[in-house]
């Protein structure tokens, strides 16, 4: 299967914006255009030479429901990182939900307007910033925390902090309509169903 995300191996277009020890969760809100599962989360990478840090990835419903977890790798290069979850979520579309990553040394990254319009990946929306489902504030999001927690501020500048999701859309075929004569498993192995 194919695995997609919204920015592909594109870098943000400011790397390493802040350099401070702030301790921040940075996110967005996104939708699917099918059913399928959110498998992982990416970030953005711009100073992996800090050794006192630490990344993590969420998937959160709208409501601050924590649907899934998973600590990154210590990095060993710039870039974008990624993380697979400990099983793929499940995820309905046209359903808003929010991915995020905290960071214990801030050091993100970032595309300043990234989200001024929505942004369409293959099956993935990312809300533009004054699109938002929750009638909450600006995309993208953020919290200062010392620990993981919902993205709840705005972004007034629009930005795209340098995360990402990684989704599978799901492929399996509908079962053929059963019936008590079994003409329905006759017609499949056939080709005529």
């Amino acid at each position: 299967m194919t695995i997609q995300n919204v920015f592909g191996a594109v870098s943000p277009t400011a790397v390493n914006v802040s350099s401070d020890s702030d301790q921040i969760n940075l996110g967005f809100l996104f939708e699917v255009a099918v059913d399928g599962h959110i498998i992982g989360v990416r970030y953005y990478e711009g100073n992996f030479s800090n050794p006192l840090k630490s990344r993590v990835g969420d998937l959160w419903q709208v409501d601050g429901t924590k649907l899934a977890e998973k600590t990154f790798p210590a990095p060993s290069a710039n870039g974008w990182q990624e993380v697979l979850f400990d099983s793929p979520i499940p995820i309905a579309p046209i359903t808003p939900y929010m991915i995020s990553v905290w960071m214990d040394r801030a050091n993100w990254s970032a595309d300043f307007g990234g989200f001024t319009n929505d942004v369409i990946s293959g099956d993935i929306r990312v809300y533009s910033a004054t699109n938002v489902p929750d009638g909450g504030p600006f995309q993208g999001r953020f919290t200062e925390s010392a620990a993981v927690a919902f993205p709840v501020n705005g972004s007034g500048a629009k930005s795209s902090y340098g995360v990402d999701l990684m989704f599978e859309a799901s492929a399996t075929p509908p079962a053929p309509p059963a019936d008590a004569s079994g003409e329905a498993s006759i017609k499949l192995i056939l080709g005529l169903l």
